[in-house]
């Protein structure tokens, strides 16, 4: 039986795209560059702030610090304008608890950013939410995921986590922890199948039953 469930937080619980769409397009233009469509904007995601800018810049690092500090500004103003909880996510995430499994989230987001919309969008039902914090590198290296688990006071094997990306993929593998694709997010079947993933979920309402079998 496990103990504790990981999810990522963008793609996985929260649809997040449009205002991070938003605040990205937002910051290329304070600093006078061309906005990004959404479906580049869903494929720069997944591997926190210092990347999506990066990506969005083709690397122009001339432009990286002030284009980071808008899209920040930005995104603290307004990132609950569109950002929903995917269908089923909180009923999913009661069905957890009620198998007397603690949750927590595990993001490349930063971490002020994490707390905040777990707080406002699942308050209680997630016990430890945890963002891209300085000093420890963004998944897919395991040391944030080894550290919350440290934190909650479970071994590896007690753990499951659940994520959209392939960083999310690398991650659960590196730490030995059991993984669950979720498919519904922004990254298609195919992507999370070549990172490793063995175990898929077609929608929230499948991980309580997945996580009884684990």
């Amino acid at each position: 039986m496990k103990k504790l469930m990981i999810f990522d937080l963008d793609g996985t619980l929260l649809n997040s795209l449009k205002d991070l769409w938003a605040a990205l397009n937002g910051a290329l233009w304070e600093c006078g560059l061309d906005y990004r469509s959404e479906d580049e904007v869903r494929s720069f995601v997944g591997d926190g702030v210092d990347m999506l800018i990066r990506r969005a810049l083709d690397g122009d690092e001339s432009r990286f610090a002030e284009c980071k500090a808008a899209f920040k500004r930005l995104y603290d103003r307004d990132m609950r304008n569109q950002t929903r909880p995917y269908d089923g996510v909180n009923k999913m995430l009661a069905d957890i608890v009620a198998q007397g499994v603690e949750i927590a989230v595990l993001s490349n987001k930063y971490d002020s950013a994490v707390k905040e919309l777990c707080g406002y969008y699942f308050g209680d039902k997630v016990k430890y939410a945890v963002g891209q914090k300085d000093g420890i590198k963004v998944k897919p290296d395991p040391t944030a995921l080894l550290n919350l688990l440290d934190e909650a006071g479970v071994s590896a094997g007690e753990a499951a986590y659940c994520g959209d990306g392939e960083a999310d993929v690398l991650c659960a593998k590196a730490a030995g922890v059991d993984f669950i694709a979720a498919t519904w997010g922004f990254r298609h079947y195919s992507v999370l199948e070549k990172a490793g993933a063995k175990i898929f979920a077609t929608a929230p309402r499948d991980v309580a039953g997945i996580l009884t079998t684990l």
